[in-house]
């Protein structure tokens, strides 16, 4: 199965964003770019799209300016943290980019795709993606248009079997940008396909993952869940993006892992209060034999993320106590 991406900025302003569907299924819309610029058709595009039941990303121009004034710039205007992030890599170079995506990943903010075409990769030096890529949860997007012909999207793909889907940088692409003349909604926009069902293309789309399902317990899990001060079952906490209401009358996140590696969980979270957010920038838990329970005041959080930046497949046990 294939799906439509489509992704605008201010030059189609005027676009309805309902009249994409049903040829698309998701919509990128910029939001900023570099330090200081903003999507003046952004916050309206974002309403108008998820009032359409179109799934939302918002995407940021990533330029040679500071990677945290870029960061405080998106986080600022995104309106939404909550959104999956796109960066639009076409000028600066990958290490630039990722220090943007490091940035904005300490704000919060969700930074799951990376616009960064074959050809472009290839002039930059050919640089491995994957482990970069991998450590941070990123998918990357490939952009080559063999046409250029204005055509609704659906008669412009070439298909699925197309070489643009070939991996590049040890990375296949999750998107597919194959057009920037796809007649949609009235307006020549870009348009990316996506290999994949509707939920899959809407996991992608979802930052805040569900728990697995009936974890196999671990002698970290097991810690926390018998602490008599816990207050809820502790989350085991695996790949992905994890939030988490804060339940009333507790002070403290905690967070237990085994002992498995020599180096330990590395985790980024992130406590929420009222839009707002205090980063702790950098937990490591376990790293040595055993379990290992440590402990962070909550601060009068309401709602605390919690995302895996290590490749270790063993689970974090995160609760909350008195």
């Amino acid at each position: 199965m294939t799906l439509f991406v489509a992704d605008i900025a201010s030059y189609q302003a005027g676009l309805v964003p309902a009249r994409l569907r049903p040829d698309c299924a998701a919509l990128i819309v910029k939001c900023t770019q570099g330090s200081g610029y903003v999507n003046p058709e952004y916050a309206a595009w974002l309403d108008e799209a998820r009032h359409s039941g179109l799934l939302v990303g918002a995407y940021h121009f990533v330029d040679g300016s500071s990677p945290a004034a870029q960061a405080a710039n998106l986080r600022a205007h995104i309106i939404d943290p909550t959104l999956v992030v796109m960066l639009d890599e076409e000028q600066v170079g990958l290490p630039q980019t990722l220090e943007v995506a490091d940035a904005m990943g300490a704000l919060g903010l969700h930074v799951r795709l990376v616009y960064l075409s074959r050809t472009y990769w290839s002039a930059v030096g050919s640089p491995d993606l994957s482990k970069p890529f991998a450590a941070r949860g990123l998918r990357l997007v490939n952009a080559a248009y063999p046409s250029s012909a204005a055509k609704p999207a659906a008669e412009l793909y070439p298909g699925d079997t197309s070489s643009a889907w070939t991996a590049y940088g040890g990375v296949v692409p999750s998107l597919w940008q194959f057009t920037e003349s796809a007649t949609e909604a009235g307006q020549r926009i870009d348009v990316s396909a996506f290999r994949g069902s509707l939920a899959e293309l809407t996991d992608l789309f979802a930052t805040i993952a569900s728990p697995p399902a009936a974890p196999a317990p671990t002698a970290a899990h097991a810690a926390l869940t018998e602490e008599s001060s816990m207050q809820i079952e502790p989350t085991s906490v695996h790949a992905g993006e994890y939030a988490l209401i804060v339940p009333p009358g507790v002070g403290q996140l905690v967070l237990a892992a085994d002992g498995s590696t020599s180096g330990g969980a590395s985790l980024r979270v992130v406590l929420w209060n009222n839009d707002k957010s205090t980063v702790i920038a950098s937990l490591t838990v376990g790293g040595t034999s055993g379990h290992h329970v440590i402990g962070h005041p909550l601060s009068g959080a309401t709602a605390v993320s919690v995302r895996r930046l290590d490749a270790e497949s063993y689970p974090v046990a995160v609760g909350f106590r008195a």
